[in-house]
């Protein structure tokens, strides 16, 4: 399973990095729309892929028994809008995939420049790291990463909604109620002035 998972997620990793820099390259975000539907895909389908496959399988299949009641409140609506539609676990890692990275490179679509690096740190971070609860560290990183927009244009309601949103998915987001804003009041003007940069450096 480890040669298996090191084979897809590099495979995986090489595509959305040459479609992330004909992105950026053409200036056309269609290219990164691909390299998301294209993660999106490969993880709704895989089986037995990544440490953290059963254990998320397993959270999905009980979570309408009340078994595992670990997780974040928003991930565990998640699953249950999930299981109510009807659809099965292939859709559940498919969507679960989809958003954070949507969430992600639509932060930075106005950054064709950032665009293989976000790539790059987004993949980096969220499955080469030994962490088995990734899934939801993303999906807090998703809106992390749509809310910084909101805070540079000192739209301070909208930033928190999406903190808060953040929330719901992994406690860890919390620490950004305050940490993340001290940090860009005092270098965003001097340092920094894209989200893309923003997101690789935090």
């Amino acid at each position: 399973m480890l040669l298996q998972s090191f084979i897809v997620y590099s495979s995986l990793t090489a595509v959305m990095l040459i479609l992330a820099w004909q992105a950026g390259r053409s200036k056309d975000w269609s290219f990164m729309l691909l390299a998301v539907l294209a993660f999106s895909v490969i993880f709704g389908y895989r089986y037995g892929v990544g440490r953290d496959f059963f254990m998320y399988q397993h959270m999905f299949n009980k979570v309408l028994e009340g078994l595992d009641r670990d997780c974040e409140w928003g991930f565990e609506q998640l699953m249950l809008l999930i299981h109510q539609i009807g659809w099965g676990e292939t859709f559940f890692f498919a969507i679960t995939s989809f958003i954070p990275l949507y969430l992600v490179v639509r932060a930075v679509k106005d950054e064709p420049d950032m665009y293989v690096p976000v790539i790059a740190v987004f993949m980096l971070y969220a499955f080469w790291q030994p962490t088995a609860n990734v899934v939801r560290q993303v999906f807090a990183f998703g809106f992390f990463a749509v809310s910084i927009k909101p805070l540079q244009q000192q739209k301070w309601l909208l930033h928190y909604a999406l903190i808060a949103i953040a929330f719901l998915f992994h406690k860890s987001a919390l620490a950004l109620v305050i940490v993340y804003p001290i940090y860009a009041l005092n270098r965003y003007e001097a340092y920094i002035k894209d989200v893309g940069s923003q997101l690789i450096i935090f």
